[in-house]
């Protein structure tokens, strides 16, 4: 049996699929470092089965699929086949040639393949056991390998022999036989405890019972009377939202009309107020008629008693200038008070509109007041996030129990809104460490919580406190990376006491603006530092990556802090706006009552006056009448119907005053009840608030005690008895309940069962000691086996061990020890070595060349006595020097006949032993490729190979 080709592709650096293929002899794999070469090995023994990533270079399993360069996307899926001649019938198959195929998704889905037909991997690992190939056989040896085997312990050096003593069927199957006996052992173990705790159980499950049928009888009565007061409380509650939801509907429509109503006043006010001036323009109109023609009658009587002279007419005529003097002084007063009507109508409307906006501005901001001090009532308790031990510790300190106390981190810190995020995670649960002066102190304060038992706490001692801050070069080259804000500690604000503290919590850890941007600043930077974004994303050191987005987080302390500093100013602010407001309603509800007055004892002194100056013109109309019954009649009779109309006039402008003051007497009834009911409203949803928060309550309980939906409740229990009597019943049986302790609802069943599981059992138990016997029987067995077969080839190793060392070292001896010849089973193997011209005799004292190259001589000498079909050697000749490769070729070329070898190497002395020369390059980066070399260049290459390993 030999390797006839290897197919991978998406393996590790093996992007496109890659054949390879190998003759009988000695195939040399050649390349520079890191062009994949060693990838052969590892696709071999993945292939084989080897299910450990570290031993593949990965850090898990998935990381050896192909994971793409700046020129190629990565794949989703690795596979490898390797393909053996099966001629001589080595693998218990029937095939000729066998392949064997291991696939692997990123899902971390993994299949096997055997000539194509799936299989299992236990069905690879029966065909190839004691074949000489596997990924933990001698078929593939690395430079690990060969260092381990000298460096290893003596018990882990013995298991080369084993494998090479073909004991390890026999070992598998009695590892299989001892967890057997142990299992059976374990069962008999069971078996015994709990045939000694049946014994025991019967009683106590007999009083459990009674216990359980009685705690099932009063627990069914508890119940079927909860549920029922449940239900009836549940709907009580929900009659109660909806009358209230009812009412707030109702008054908030009523609220609607009663604004509609005053927007409509205030309009009519306005066109009443038009029509008026209308009015008293017309009555000016009128008056100044009667002015006229009171002038006329004047002129007419002056000339009638001036052609009168002294006679009896100047008595009326004295009479008539005063009573017109009069008429024209008051007149004059009487338009003057209507001017001053019209300005304090003027001042009281714009007095009245100032003062509603000055109310609906109040309401407005007392509402925001009540919910700000609702906000901070809420942060307030924002502490109570604090660990057990931090707030005993802050409490002590505040009660100068402990000293040297600082506060937390985040009580020390601030930092602008857009920032808090990204810094609580940077922190993450040091937000709550405290920072303490000196090292005593945070002694004392862990043996203040210990004495207490008050819970624990990490503190920051600021002189222990080591500063970790990244070198001002890096951080220049980080900020010329696009997305880079700075680092953590750059972005707080704190005392300059704290800074070693804050530099050694933040002083490395960068805050970047996206995740894009943060996963390449992490590539540039190799992974070296914890990034964080603004949105939450964190890149941890090394690579690893968290983020998403919960449905709801909880503010963290930092963001609370700010948030209640934030909330506290703004009710500071909202409260002395409302104390400003409070002023200003107040001086202007005392400007509106005095317009108010002023407005109506002027407009009552308004029709005082005029209903005086009708009586004077009528005065004066009796003494023209008087003066000049004849000629002056048509003058009379004119001001008489000028004066029938003003007098209409001043009946229409005052039915307007007074519409006008009922209405805005109205719309301050309608303010004052807006007000009202606005705060009734407000009082009225609190209300339905602490109804709704008590209706969750019921509803939870239910829920949660009883599993139960209301409407499964309403319809089976009913409340059969009165409401305060059947609450008292609900007392007493949950008292019942209590006094009945703890209680097994399941030992009526268990009681009913034991019986039957004792009988049942002590039959097993007696089968189970039978099965003991004979697995001891057949452990005995295999033991003798494997000592026999272990002894044999432990002494025909030492034998070509000695042989094969002199021919590698020119000389001297080596040979192989058991530490307990007596305890063949498990004695370790120790290696003495003595090259020529030494007296060692532990190898541990050779130098590193000497192990090597007697670590190759003891595998060699494995290989002689278990020849294996196939044999990868990744690089074991690397710490030899050029004297030693020679040697070691040229006895690797004299034992190929026997075995295949695939040679992994960079040495030119192991190449020009070589049958077949296999070149490894990475022509796009990152992508391995295999190039065939020409054997008149092989030179060439070699010193080029040799080159780059002097410069690596």
């Amino acid at each position: 049996m030999f390797l006839k080709r290897i197919e991978a592709i998406g393996f590790k650096s093996f992007a496109e699929k890659t054949i390879i293929e190998f003759q009988k002899g000695i195939t040399a794999v050649v390349g520079p470092n890191g062009s994949g070469k060693s990838n052969i090995s590892d696709a071999i023994k993945w292939v084989l089965g080897e299910q450990s990533s570290k031993s593949l270079r990965g850090d898990t399993m998935v990381d050896i699929i192909f994971n793409g360069t700046t020129e190629r996307a990565p794949l989703n899926v690795a596979e490898v086949t390797i393909v053996l001649d099966n001629t001589d019938k080595a693998l218990p198959v029937e095939y000729e040639e066998v392949s064997i195929t291991r696939r692997l998704f990123r899902s971390g889905d993994s299949q096997y393949f055997l000539n194509k037909q799936k299989v299992r991997l236990k069905d690879i690992r029966d065909i190839i056991l004691d074949s000489g190939i596997g990924s933990d056989s001698l078929s593939i040896i690395s430079q690990d390998k060969v260092r381990a085997v000298i460096e290893a312990k003596s018990d882990e050096r013995r298991a080369i022999i084993e494998e090479a003593a073909g004991v390890l069927k026999y070992k598998n199957r009695k590892k299989e036989t001892i967890r057997n006996l142990e299992n059976t052992q374990t069962n008999l173990q069971r078996a015994e405890d709990i045939l000694s705790e049946l014994e025991t159980q019967y009683s106590s499950l007999e009083t459990q019972c009674v216990v359980a049928k009685e705690y099932l009888g009063v627990k069914g009565q508890l119940e079927s009377i909860e549920v029922a007061l449940y239900v009836r409380d549940i709907e009580i509650a929900l009659k109660r939202i909806k009358e209230i939801e009812k009412q707030m509907q109702e008054q908030s429509i009523q609220i609607i009309t009663y604004e509609q109503m005053e927007v409509k006043n205030n309009q009519k006010i306005i066109d009443l107020n038009n029509i008026k001036n209308e009015l008293d323009q017309e009555i000016n109109n009128y008056q100044n008629q009667i002015i006229d023609v009171t002038s006329k009658i004047s002129y007419i009587d002056g000339q009638r008693r001036a052609l009168m002279g002294n006679n009896d007419a100047s008595e009326f005529e004295n009479i008539f200038r005063e009573n017109l003097s009069e008429l024209q002084k008051q007149d004059a007063r009487f338009n003057n008070l209507k001017n001053s009507i019209s300005d304090l109508q003027t001042k009281l409307g714009d007095s009245r509109s100032h003062l509603t906006k000055l109310q609906n501005n109040y309401y407005q901001k007392n509402s925001n007041r009540q919910t700000l001090q609702s906000k901070i009532q809420l942060l307030n308790d924002f502490s109570n996030s604090y660990y057990g031990g931090v707030k005993n510790v802050l409490s002590a300190a505040n009660a100068n129990t402990l000293h040297g106390i600082h506060g937390t981190v985040e009580s020390l810190i601030t930092t602008e809104e857009k920032y808090v995020n990204a810094i609580e995670l940077a922190l993450a649960a040091s937000a709550q460490h405290i920072i303490v002066n000196t090292v005593n102190d945070a002694k004392s304060s862990i043996e203040y919580l210990k004495r207490g038992n008050l819970g624990r706490a990490t503190f920051l001692p600021i002189e222990a406190m080591k500063p970790r801050n990244i070198d001002q070069r890096d951080l220049n080259n980080l900020f010329k990376q696009k997305g880079f804000i700075n680092t953590a500690v750059n972005l707080i604000k704190f005392d300059s006491h704290y800074v070693k503290v804050m530099s050694n919590l933040l002083g490395n850890v960068l805050i970047c603006d996206n995740l894009d941007d943060a996963t390449y600043l992490s590539k540039t930077i190799n992974n070296a530092y914890r990034i964080i974004t603004l949105d939450g994303d964190v890149i941890h050191v090394g690579g690893s990556m968290t983020g998403g987005r919960q449905e709801k987080k909880t503010p963290g302390l930092l963001q609370q802090r700010l948030q209640l500093e934030e909330a506290t100013l703004a009710l500071s602010a909202t409260e002395a706006e409302l104390v400003d407001l409070e002023k200003d309603i107040k001086i202007v509800e005392v400007e509106t009552r005095n317009y108010d007055t002023s407005l109506y004892s002027q407009r009552i002194e308004s029709t005082r006056l005029e209903e005086y100056l009708r009586s004077k013109h009528e005065v004066i109309k009796q003494l023209q009448e008087s003066l000049d019954a004849d000629n002056m009649k048509d003058l009379f009779d004119t001001r008489d119907h000028l004066n029938k109309v003003l007098r209409d006039l001043r009946g229409k402008n005052i039915a307007y005053v007074e519409e006008i003051q009922h209405l805005e007497r109205e719309n301050m009834e309608i303010i004052r009840f807006v007000r009202n009911s606005t705060k009734e409203l407000h009082e009225i949803d609190i209300e339905k608030n602490r109804i709704d928060v008590r209706y969750a309550g019921l509803m939870d309980f239910l829920t949660n005690e009883y599993h139960m939906t209301l409407d499964f409740a309403k319809t089976n229990y009913l409340l059969e008895m009165d409401y305060e009597i059947a609450k008292i019943r609900v007392k007493n049986l949950r008292k019942h309940i209590e006094g009945l302790g703890n209680v097994n609802v399941n030992a009526i069943e268990e009681f009913n069962k034991v019986k039957d599981r004792f009988e049942t059992l002590k039959r097993n138990y007696d089968d189970l000691i039978k099965a003991k016997d004979d697995i001891l029987s057949s452990i005995k067995e295999l033991d003798e086996v494997m000592v026999e077969r272990f002894k044999e080839t432990f002494d025909k190793v030492n034998i070509e061990f000695t042989n094969v060392f002199r021919q590698l070292f020119n000389g001297g001896n080596a040979q192989l020890v058991l530490e307990d010849e007596t305890d063949l089973l498990n004695t370790g193997i120790d290696i003495i070595a003595q090259p020529p011209g030494t007296k060692l005799n532990n190898a541990n004292l050779l130098s590193g060349g000497q192990k090597t190259l007697t670590s190759i001589s003891l595998l060699f000498a494995i290989l002689r006595v278990r020849t294996v079909p196939f044999c990868i050697l990744d690089e074991c000749e690397a710490a030899l020097d050029e004297a030693n490769v020679v040697r070691y070729a040229d006895y690797l070329q004299k034992f190929s006949d026997q075995s295949q070898f695939i040679v992994i190497t960079h040495r030119k002395g192991t190449m020009e032993k070589a049958d077949t020369l296999y070149g490894v390059t990475m022509q796009e980066s990152g992508v391995t490729t295999i190039v065939s070399v020409r054997f008149e260049d092989t030179d060439h290459y070699i010193d080029k190979a040799d080159d780059k390993n002097k410069l690596s």
